[in-house]
């Protein structure tokens, strides 16, 4: 943290919404108390989620619902992939850009996939300090929709 940055950061385990929103408030109200911020010139809202499915190989469209598209004519069997869209939100004063990838796993038999979902603040000094809670909580719902849409039943069933 320096005089113009601000960065709240949980890494695993990451338990719930409901428990990290708290320390949030907490934190940011602390920080504007102390350097007087009235807008904001970037905020976000970021998760990194590593999903292991447990093949090492298997059909991208049965696990995501964003994925590569490969016309028929193009090899089908890939040896890595990247996928990726910057969404839209709140008439364009907010992003979120969205990361699908594959990375290595070093147990045999599985395979790991980053969902990277980074919901930002794209015009600055759209939203002032006494309304961060309030863009927050609804990038989090919007991530969150992002998240469960993205998700297949099939991926789904691998966190229970």
């Amino acid at each position: 943290m320096d005089k113009g940055r601000l960065s709240i950061h949980k890494l695993k385990p990451y338990n719930s919404w409901r428990e990290f929103f708290p320390l949030i408030d907490l934190v940011f109200n602390a920080y504007i108390k102390n350097i007087k911020v009235k807008s904001i010139q970037r905020i976000g809202l970021r998760y990194i989620n590593n999903i292991e499915i447990p093949l090492p190989a298997f059909d991208v469209e049965q696990y995501f619902n964003l994925y590569p598209h490969l016309p028929k004519d193009l090899p089908q069997e890939l040896a890595s992939f990247m996928t990726g869209i910057i969404f839209i939100f709140e008439k364009g004063r907010d992003n979120a850009k969205v990361q699908l990838l594959d990375k290595p796993l070093t147990a045999q038999g599985a395979s790991r996939i980053v969902l990277d979902m980074d919901y930002f603040l794209l015009k600055p000094n759209s939203v002032a300090s006494d309304e961060v809670k309030e863009w927050v909580a609804n990038a989090h719902k919007n991530t969150e929709m992002i998240f469960e849409t993205i998700l297949t039943d099939k991926t789904k069933q691998l966190f229970d």
